[in-house]
């Protein structure tokens, strides 16, 4: 039986990423071989893959053919910001910008909005969380391009190589990734983006988590670093010397 998965900020063939993501590899070839394998231990020739943007930054469209080709499945490809204008015919099974389409777990029916960027307000944002209400439907959203760094939002889920041990995620997966939390009393899902950092970047299990030091790379002020770290269970606070402090 077929199933679907989820990815995206795959990156293959851009060795920057390697530094600003603080991906664990020597070599961007080691990367995009990991990837790879990972991928295809995870993803059978029947299953239908979304990646939501972001799958290569290269432009030669041989190397593109080679890397779609050593890929299992059927793959859907929803454009990022690094995906170019024309790609090779027939690598991907459809190009589009957004997309909607409906998935099951559990019995409970979701409608998925995938778009690469996180969007604040989609189709369905405000609608009632109907989980274990059998016939009804919940809308989540999944996206990419935040590399981890999005706000927390309930119901919207980063689905980037670099929040799932660096392979595609079924949506058992991403719900089941999730904590809940009590907001003017009621219940709500949202997803713990610590919960795998053991799995993929052991290096930073007793330092800072690499959304951190991602942030610090790039610049950001206190006060932006505060937005995404005290909506995280992780984080303990601050300290005048030391900044911010998790895990």
């Amino acid at each position: 039986m077929s199933r679907k998965l989820y990815t995206s900020d795959l990156h293959l063939g851009h060795h920057n990423i390697l530094r600003y993501c603080s991906r664990p590899f020597k070599s961007i070839l080691e990367h995009d071989q990991v990837l790879i394998d990972n991928w295809n231990k995870k993803v059978s020739k029947n299953d239908l893959v979304y990646i939501v943007g972001d799958f290569t930054m290269i432009t030669n469209n041989q190397r593109i053919i080679d890397y779609a080709k050593q890929l299992n499945g059927q793959i859907i490809l929803i454009k990022g910001n690094h995906d170019k204008n024309n790609y090779p015919q027939g690598i991907f099974s459809e190009i589009v910008w957004y997309k909607e389409i409906r998935d099951i777990y559990e019995g409970q029916v979701y409608k998925v909005i995938l778009f690469h960027y996180a969007i604040e307000f989609w189709q369905g944002a405000f609608g009632k969380d109907l989980r274990g209400q059998e016939g009804k439907i919940t809308t989540i959203h999944l996206h990419g391009h935040s590399h981890g760094l999005a706000t927390i939002r309930p119901n919207r889920f980063d689905v980037g190589v670099d929040n799932w041990n660096y392979e595609p995620v079924t949506l058992k997966e991403i719900l089941n990734s999730e904590r809940t939390r009590q907001l003017d009393g009621k219940k709500i899902y949202y997803i713990d983006r610590h919960c795998n950092i053991e799995k993929f970047n052991k290096a930073h299990v007793t330092k800072n988590c690499w959304q951190y030091d991602y942030m610090i790379k790039w610049g950001c002020d206190d006060e932006d670093m505060l937005k995404v770290c005290t909506k995280c269970i992780y984080f303990k606070g601050e300290k005048e010397k030391e900044g911010l402090k998790c895990q």
